[in-house]
Formats: C-alpha cells, structure tokens, sequence
C-alpha cells in the first residue's frame, strides 16, 4: 500500500472475508494450512487472536521473550516462557492435536539444512537455458506475435509448450540429470532442490 505510514502492517492477499473470520471457519472443512511468521508484532490482533483460536497445531522456534510470554499458554505447564526464548539452533517447541486429543507440549530437534551440492545451481541453470531459454535476437517477437485480438494470451501457453517439444525433440530429451533438479526446474523451484539423499 504506497501511502502506508512506515511500519504499519502491509496487506498483499484481498479476500472477500477476514482472515481470522476463514480461519474459523477452515477447521470445519478440514483445511490445512501453513502459517509462519516471524514474530507476533506483525500481524493485527484479530489475525493473532485467529490464529490463536483456530490453528491447532502449533511449531514454536526460538522466540522474543514477548513472544514467549503470549505464547507460553499454548506450551503450558510441561515449557515456559523461558524455555521458548532459549530454544537451541534447529530445535522447536511443539503443541499437537493427534486423533483429536491435545498432547502435551515437547521439544523436537528439526535437521539443519543440507549442505549446498557444488554444481547444482549451475546445473539448475543450463536444464532452465535448455528447456525454456530463448536467443536474445528476436526471441520476443515469436512471443508477442502469439497474443490473440483483445490481449488474450490463451494460445500463448500452449504455442510455449509446443516450441519446449520442438526443443526436446532437437536437443534430445536424454539429459543425465539428477531427477530432483529436474524436479525443481518443472515446478519452478531454485537450486536449492533436496529430494532424499543422494
């Protein structure tokens, strides 16, 4: 919102409804979803207040000690506020409804994240180039000539995939590529692509 003041809270998603009133209701559809953020100041008291109420299972990481004591009633009386600001690195607090039933509050040692594979962002890169790049000279035009009267772009998708089987089809479709980065690049994810040890 540009003429927002400086730190006032910043809404990107519009919905018909609240996000704490979806939230109350979400339960009963059996919707799951992940909530993070990094401390409780950035969000609206009824969006924390919503949160509070209606997300059942809750992962708590090292926190301020303000956070701490609002959150501590969820981890109580098995950690306190105390324990929930001295967290260690990769480890959590952890709330859990199992088969309905509240369990009691415990700590749980997440892993690290996997060191980086040397040559993997490069690899990710060179299949990218590969399956969707484009010369520079031109390139656009092919594009932009493929955009029906009015700005419709409904052709445009499947004009994209046909020239993808084109280059399959000239540059082989034979790559020795690990299939967790070739996993990533056709969904869209970054090198950071980990799917089981390798």
């Amino acid at each position: 919102m540009p003429n927002s003041p400086p730190g006032s809270p910043r809404n990107f998603l519009t919905l018909p409804r609240s996000f704490d009133e979806m939230l109350a209701e979400a339960r009963g559809y059996r919707l799951s979803l992940v909530l993070a953020h990094q401390h409780l100041a950035q969000l609206p008291r009824d969006l924390r207040e919503g949160i509070s109420a209606n997300a059942r299972n809750k992962l708590l990481f090292n926190l301020s000690p303000e956070d701490a004591r609002t959150l501590e009633r969820h981890v109580a009386p098995k950690l306190s506020a105390h324990d929930l600001s001295h967290l260690g690195a990769y480890t959590a607090a952890a709330r859990l409804i199992v088969d309905g039933a509240e369990m009691p509050a415990f700590t749980v040692a997440t892993d690290p994240p996997q060191p980086a594979v040397a040559g993997r962002s490069e690899q990710v890169r060179a299949i990218s180039r590969a399956r969707y790049g484009q010369p520079q000279a031109g390139g656009g035009d092919r594009l932009t000539g493929r955009h029906l009267p009015g700005g419709s772009r409904s052709n445009l998708g499947s004009a994209m995939a046909e020239d993808r089987r084109r280059r399959d089809v000239e540059h082989g479709t034979d790559h020795q590529v690990d299939p967790g980065v070739a996993w990533g690049v056709e969904h869209g994810v970054g090198s950071g692509v980990e799917r089981g040890s390798h």
